[in-house]
């Protein structure tokens, strides 16, 4: 999703008409000074409902769901100048019916009408939110234990079955280093195994250790996989737990 380059000679949409509003995914001109739409492609028009005598009349902030637009200024601000590839983040926003959707946003500054302004680019990902969403669900009530680790091992996730057979709550298990619950015997292997899996983006092979739960020590069966980026970084670790 890329936005178009726009020289510093260019400055007003007749200079770029074509590729603007031919473009099939939606992209917008905004005044940084007063948050005001000065220009929408076609494609807009119909993501957002609105005609673009609306849009000529409406702030910004209208196309985002409330808990949306302050994240979406603050965001902004931080890229205040950056070049116009540069910046990209998924917001949630609202069409003039009231839906509400999620879309990536590809933020660029560039110089308009003597205007310092924004080009915006959308790419709506509603389904893929909400499929994550879903699989969020299903591996929260699974009957099988599942956690996943940043790149250094911490806990940022784990599902009930998991908080069940440690016997703790999740707020005692997140934001620990998963070899806190390996038996002190397997604790230094547990730690290399990992940091090892994510500095070398290796394939993890099934295996077994000791966890200390209520119960004593229990044998569990590790699947893993690591999780990786949109430009290939490890960022993490998946895991599924069987007794």
């Amino acid at each position: 999703m890329a936005i178009p380059v726009i020289p510093r000679e260019a400055e007003g949409l007749d200079f770029y008409r074509p590729v603007f509003e031919l473009n099939p995914q939606p992209m917008w001109i905004c005044d940084n000074r007063v948050s005001r739409f000065l220009a929408v492609n076609e494609a807009a028009v119909d993501l957002y409902g609105y005609s673009r005598k609306e849009f000529q009349s409406m702030k910004v902030e209208a196309v985002f769901s409330p808990e949306g637009t302050g994240g979406f200024f603050d965001f902004r601000q931080g890229i205040h100048g950056s070049p116009a590839d540069t910046a990209l983040k998924v917001f949630r926003h609202r069409t003039k019916s009231g839906r509400t959707l999620h879309a990536e946003m590809k933020i660029g500054t560039i110089p308009f009408d003597g205007c310092d302004a924004n080009l915006v680019v959308i790419q709506e990902t509603t389904a893929e939110v909400l499929d994550e969403a879903a699989l969020r669900s299903f591996l929260d009530d699974a009957p099988f234990s599942y956690h996943e680790v940043d790149s250094n091992g911490v806990f940022v996730r784990v599902n009930r079955a998991e908080c069940e057979l440690l016997g703790l709550d999740a707020s005692e298990i997140v934001g620990r280093p998963v070899w806190d619950f390996a038996t002190p015997e397997e604790r230094e292997q547990s730690r290399a195994a990992v940091l090892r899996a994510i500095r070398e983006r290796g394939t993890i092979a099934p295996f077994k250790r000791k966890r200390r739960t209520p119960r004593g020590e229990s044998v569990v069966q590790i699947h893993s996989r690591v999780i990786t980026g949109p430009t290939g970084e490890v960022t993490g670790v998946r895991t599924v737990m069987l007794e």
